[in-house]
């Protein structure tokens, strides 16, 4: 991904750094939780865990 976008590890990593410092985070692991509880991703099939914890599709239109 790196020689693709024509930038070194170096400026990735500093950009990684300074995300996860914004997120008030201390890995990558950690922005996943915290991208999960704030309900900006969604799971591997696109769907989205319900407050009983069980998978939701989501509609087209959201």
């Amino acid at each position: 991904m790196v020689q693709e976008m024509g930038t070194s590890v170096r400026t990735v990593q500093n950009h990684v750094s300074h995300l996860l410092a914004t997120l008030g985070v201390a890995n990558r692991t950690e922005a996943v939780a915290l991208s999960y509880r704030c309900d900006l991703l969604l799971g591997a099939l696109g769907e989205r865990e319900t407050e009983t914890g069980a998978a939701e599709i989501p509609a087209k239109n959201e």
